[in-house]
């Protein structure tokens, strides 16, 4: 089963969870609807906060062994530019 794996310097992490959510509905070429899900990752605002990540900030993820590995864009930017 995969793993969603949370760094950082603090041990209380919270509520994390998956909610699905409805994104659209179209009909196809054979007149059938067709319905497409998002995947929501909700994560508690006291995590986010100690993270320093803002609401509406772009975020990168790495999938390694069954774990999600989740970091702001801005990070990989900054690496980018001093490399």
């Amino acid at each position: 089963m995969p793993q969603i794996l949370f760094r950082a310097s603090y041990k209380y992490i919270g509520m994390v969870k998956l909610q699905q959510s409805l994104s659209y509905k179209y009909m196809d070429k054979d007149g059938k609807t067709k319905e497409h899900y998002k995947i929501s990752l909700n994560i508690p605002c006291e995590v986010v906060e100690k993270l320093g990540w803002t609401k509406g900030e772009e975020l990168d993820f790495e999938v390694e062994q069954n774990v999600l590995k989740v970091k702001p864009k801005r990070a990989i930017l900054r690496k980018q530019v001093v490399s």
